[in-house]
């Protein structure tokens, strides 16, 4: 097979010593390319007062602080195109934008268009294809120079002048105008606009750490907001995880003023009361900055916005809207008529600046431009309608509203009200700017241009996807859309044909200076061809980053076929990038010192990266077994390192799976339930290596529950699909299924399988199982089992008919162990939320796919099924006058936690009382019944919802799943957890323990019921207890290895604590912010 590693992303050029080491490092994901510049020192000096240029140039974002998208530079119409300008590749957002049948607006697109700003005869914009801040002549488009930073440059420059005041002569001296940019690298650039010469650099990271996140190598403190330059400052915010850093001694979110002349630092903020103001997971600042003399306006993406004092960076304010679940969450804000606008929400609210209090909000409104005499509302389709349609035809519209000659008679934030002066209507509008009399509007695939006064349309012209974002300086529009175009039309003839300018080629990167690429023991171009062929021959991995360092590693990069190329050079003591980046290492021998091996091994993968050396030691050795043990002299690093096959110059090393890891291959970890990976190396003090696998628009509804994603040999498999809200309204199940790598979040595969997604767990039980080599995918009434590296289809298992002719019957749950997969046969019924019992459970051989077994039964309930050392265990209801003691089971009306909600259940609450209730234990391999006992279940967890079974060292629990969901009512104390010996059914203990959810198994001696802890086959209640307190959320199962403990906190959904286990102390939460949830 022939394996492809694509040219990735690299990260800046580190300074280095004599004789350094070239690296390269290749992967999958974006087009472009990328050598970062080297930093220069300050050549300015402090005590400038710099600002924004005037009305005539575009100087940042939507023109103003106040983002208002207001000039007076009027057009000349009609406009000719002049050029156009396209990037490599599309920009790619950092968060994936929702599902497009999703009813709420996108809260985080800041950063999918290359968006411009204008001074002078130059066109300015950063890019996060490429990483560099373009400077373009704005009259043909050409360049004039760009600027290569260390990560994506998602958020458009700023722009200022500057005039200083001389100390000594007391004369006023003009300086050149400056262009300000901050990066994903966590540094922020001051450049010369002239020539783009670095004027000075400040790095925002208290930490040099960089990850993967969004598919790029950046800072774990990317600089996600735009920059206000004002009074001589410059402000922004940098790092978007609140809580990681707080062990090492420092935030993960800050926020800058620096001196906007030599950069120096004027203030830093990074603690912040977030409880005290309203965030449920931490301040993470994401997007453009609004400000005013006193006062900065953060928006932090999907979480609420904060207003800061400019002067000290403290908080003044958080709106929040208590009681209601409209939050003026979002990244668009304006400043305009008194009031500080915000949301993407589907509605925008209206605050008072100075104290946050509520004005107004304009339903649908997803942009606001504001003048003396008129406003102008752009809309799009109501919450409610929004997931109806296509995207390409929702409906919007742009609405003029006249403005009484006293605006306290018709606020800006009142017009939801009054009748428009004109109404334009079509589809997909995106973007609106007023410049001079007209009013400029982008949409899908076309650019317009209405009269202001009356709305009529003067100007219109095509573009190559959705225009969404406009400028206008110099007698020129400028038009970006989603697809990383940029058109310039002017007024007028055109002064040269219209021109596109070409594609650049992402491998067509500038190189450094001839030392940074370059040896003096450069391989010919045979040999070079040589080593690609051993390279791509001896990769493990199909897909993945490849790290190529030494002597003619430019060279063989170039000769593998890739997209971008990434050249660093890098000290003998360490590798810039994070661990476990690499699926593949290729250290090639030549002068200057290579870094250590434990420095190789850092960087490569466990569970199948591919280390290629042709060091250390002379010739012949490369093929020892010295060899193998100079590797593993790394120590842990070393873990199941082999030596595959060696060559005359190559020395092959595959690493395998880390000592004492865990994998969770069934719903709750393992085919007995336990909810514990085993796992004996996660300790604490948790940090990220990558995030941003998926989105919004691959992952289900958090309130549908669905299953947990699968970890076994270092792949995660992930389910999601197209469900989205209402729920009432879903006609069909297009589930989808993806792999990414557990240790660099490679995407090996996607595939939509029908009928793959299952949700209402722990009620429903999940459909995914895995061992080695196969993922086994229930779905519909069969279940498939595919190859687990590549996501193809190896056999197909049906369900067992009951009798000829019967009708088709769902496979619910889904096991597999000792050589043979277990499945059982779904009642039907009309839940929403999935099927929760069966009347059949069944086996079959994995080796030969015969069917082994059927046991039948009247109702299992499908939680209680699990499997242990050689047995099946389920709990069965035979009572022959269903109708009483049960729901049908084609009518039962169950709530979303599983509770009936009709019918004699309905006043019960709880399974019925003995000897209605059967646990039953089957042989596996022949599926005969060994035992069977009858048991009162009471309190141990409804029939219809929460009674759930687990399995470990000869125990057999029958305990409910619960959903610490508000206050406890007291209720609680009742629940209780019975223990049965597996080998006869005996009751071993039984008791109250009034857990709050799920039980979990943490070893052969411990069950955690929270808050308690207990002996797994005694019941005594261990001195250990941890009790998270009140929760506001309904996700709260804990999760655990053997050192660790994961539960939600009191801030239900938004943060996960951590509990050590076998020591002391607890390390502090760990928040994710609304800002970056449902990311993987």
């Amino acid at each position: 097979m022939h394996r492809t590693f694509k040219v990735c992303a690299a990260t800046g050029l580190m300074r280095c010593r004599p004789r350094p080491y070239a690296a390269l490092l290749l992967g999958l994901f974006l087009s472009g390319g990328n050598i970062a510049g080297s930093r220069a020192d300050s050549t300015l000096r402090s005590g400038e007062a710099l600002s924004l240029r005037s009305t005539s140039d575009w100087p940042t974002y939507m023109h103003d602080y106040a983002r208002s998208g207001v000039t007076t530079n009027a057009l000349r119409w009609p406009l000719v195109r002049q050029w156009t300008y396209r990037a490599p590749a599309a920009p790619v957002p950092a968060w994936p934008l929702p599902h497009p049948d999703y009813t709420e607006l996108p809260r985080t697109k800041f950063d999918d268009a290359l968006y411009t700003v204008v001074a002078g005869n130059t066109v300015y914009f950063g890019s996060s294809v490429d990483y560099q801040i373009h400077a373009l002549d704005a009259a043909s488009g050409q360049e004039r120079w760009t600027f290569f930073t260390g990560g994506p440059v998602r958020l458009a420059p700023t722009f200022a002048s500057s005039t200083t005041l001389g100390a000594s002569e007391g004369k006023p001296t003009v300086v050149a105008g400056r262009v300000y940019a901050g990066s994903d690298d966590g540094w922020v650039y001051c450049l010369n606009a002239a020539d783009g010469k670095l004027v000075w650099s400040f790095s925002a990271a208290p930490e040099p750490r960089r990850v993967l996140g969004n598919g790029h190598i950046i800072s774990l403190y990317p600089v996600r907001t735009s920059l206000v330059v004002q009074d001589g400052r410059v402000y922004f915010s940098a790092g978007i995880f609140p809580s990681f850093g707080y062990g090492r001694g420092f935030s993960g979110v800050a926020l800058y003023a620096l001196d906007a002349a030599d950069g120096k630092l004027i203030w830093k903020v990074n603690r912040f009361d977030t409880k005290e103001n309203n965030y449920a997971g931490g301040f993470s600042p994401q997007g453009y900055l609004l400000a005013t003399a006193k006062s900065l306006f953060v928006p932090c993406g999907r979480d609420l916005p904060a207003c800061v004092d400019i002067e000290t960076g403290m908080f003044r304010y958080v709106p929040s809207l208590a009681g209601t679940k409209d939050q003026p969450a979002g990244w668009y804000g304006l400043l305009a008529d008194g009031t500080w606008f915000h949301g993407t929400q589907n509605i925008l609210f209206g605050f008072e600046p100075d104290t946050g209090k509520l004005q107004s909000r304009l339903p649908a409104a997803t942009r606001l431009i504001v003048t003396k005499n008129s406003s102008f509302i752009l809309k799009g389709p109501s919450a409610s309608n929004y997931g109806r349609q296509k995207i390409s035809d929702r409906q919007s519209d742009i609405k003029a509203f006249d403005r009484p000659k006293s605006s306290t008679d018709q606020p800006a934030a009142k017009l939801a009200t009054t009748d428009p002066r004109w109404r334009y209507a079509r589809p997909a509008l995106s973007a609106m700017i007023l410049t001079g009399d007209a009013l400029v509007a982008g949409a899908s695939n076309e650019v317009v241009a209405l009269n202001a006064a009356d709305g009529k349309l003067i100007w219109s012209a095509p573009v190559e996807g959705t225009a969404v974002g406009l400028s206008a300086a110099g007698g020129r529009l400028l038009v970006s859309t989603d697809l990383g175009h940029i058109y310039c039309f002017a007024g007028g003839a055109a002064a040269f044909a219209p021109m596109t300018l070409p594609d650049r080629p992402g491998s067509a990167a500038r190189a450094g200076p001839p030392s940074a690429v370059r040896s003096p023991a450069e391989p010919s171009a045979a040999v070079v061809a040589q080593m690609a062929d051993a390279v791509l021959a001896n990769a493990q991995d199909t897909k993945g980053y490849a790290l190529i360092m030494g002597p003619g590693a430019a060279q063989l990069a170039l000769s593998l076929y890739g997209h971008r190329v990434a050249v660093e050079l890098f000290t003998s003591e360490a590798l810039a990038y994070p661990d476990y980046i690499a699926n593949l290492v290729v250290a090639l021998a030549g002068p200057g010192q290579p870094p250590s091996a434990a420095e190789l091994l850092r960087v490569l993968k466990p569970c199948g990266g591919v280390l290629l050396s042709s060091w250390p030691g002379g010739a012949g050795l490369q093929n020892s077994a010295k060899a193998l043990e100079l590797w593993k002299g790394a120590g842990s690093l070393a873990t199941g390192l082999m030596l595959v096959r060696g060559g005359p110059t190559w020395t092959k090393l595959l690493r395998g799976a880390p000592e004492g890891a865990g994998w969770w291959t069934h719903q709750h970890a393992d085919q007995g339930n336990t909810g514990s990976s085993g796992d004996t190396r996660v300790k604490g003090w948790l940090d990220i290596i990558w995030f941003g696998a998926t989105g919004v628009n691959e992952t289900l509804d958090r309130h549908l529950r669905s299953v947990a994603p699968l970890v076994f040999e270092g792949r995660v498999f992930h389910q999601g699909g197209s469900i989205v809200l209402p729920w009432a309204n879903i006609k069909e199940n297009r589930g989808v299924l993806s792999c990414f790598d557990l240790y660099n979040g490679m995407r090996y595969w996607k595939r939509e399988m029908a009928d793959a997604w299952r949700i209402g767990t722990p009620a429903v039980v999940g459909n995914l199982a895995g061992t080695t080599g196969s993922l086994f995918v229930a779905a519909g009434s069969g279940c498939e089992r595919l190859d687990a590296r590549t996501g193809a289809t190896l056999s197909t298992y049906k369900v067992p008919a009951a009798k000829m002719g019967a009708a088709t019957q769902t496979w619910n749950y889904v096991a597999v162990a000792g050589g043979r997969l277990f499945g059982s046969a779904g009642i039907p019924n009309t839940n929403l939320y999935g099927n929760r019992f069966s009347d059949a459970v069944f086996a079959y051989e994995l080796g030969t796919g015969r069917l082994l077994w059927t046991y039948r039964a009247r109702e299992i309930r499908d939680s209680t099924l699990v499997y242990g050392d050689g047995r099946v265990f389920l709990v069965e209801n035979r009572a022959t006058a269903a109708e009483e003691v049960m729901p049908a089971k084609s009518n039962v009306k169950v709530d979303r936690h599983g509770s009936a909600t009709n019918g004699p259940l309905a006043e019960r609450g709880k399974a019925p009382a003995e000897p209605s209730l059967t646990v039953v234990a089957l042989d596996a391999p022949t599926g005969k019944v060994v035992w069977e006992k009858q048991h009162d279940l009471s309190d141990c967890g409804s029939w219809g919802g929460a009674l759930q079974a687990l399995y470990r060292d000869g125990v057999l629990l029958l305990g409910g799943a619960y959903s610490p969901y508000g206050r406890r009512s007291g209720a609680e104390a009742k629940r209780k957890i019975m223990a049965l010996s597996a080998r006869d059914g005996a009751l071993l203990w039984q008791k109250p323990v009034g857990n709050l959810s799920r039980p979990v198994i943490f070893s052969d001696e411990a069950l955690i019921a929270e808050p308690g802890i207990y002996d797994l086959h005694t019941g005594e209640q261990k001195p250990d207890q941890h009790d998270p307190g009140r929760r506001r959320g309904g996700a709260g199962r804990g999760q655990l290895g053997l050192r660790l403990l994961v539960c939600h906190s009191e801030h239900g959904g938004s943060g996960a604590p951590i509990v050590r286990l076998g020591g002391r102390g607890s390390p502090p939460s760990m928040h994710l912010s609304r800002s970056v949830r449902d990311q993987i």
